[in-house]
């Protein structure tokens, strides 16, 4: 019985220690497409403060033509 629950509890560590694992991956991802969000935010404002068209503006930042009419708004 004491050898059972003790790999019983191995395995709950093994196991949590993966989800860490997951946990800490996935975050690392959304926070580098959050930030590749935030340049190309950046980079679609300053084209179009240099008179850019919006779908220039669309296809040189790869955000959609709605969100860069979004960013032209005042």
């Amino acid at each position: 019985p004491y050898e059972v629950a003790e790999k019983i509890q191995e395995a709950k560590e093994e196991w949590m220690e993966r989800g860490m694992r997951k946990g800490i991956r996935e975050g690392e991802v959304r926070g580098r497409e959050k930030g590749e969000q935030k340049k190309a935010v950046e980079m679609a404002k300053s084209l179009l403060g240099d008179g850019m068209t919006i779908e220039a503006v669309s296809k040189h930042s790869g955000l959609s033509e709605k969100d860069v009419r979004e960013l032209s708004l005042p």
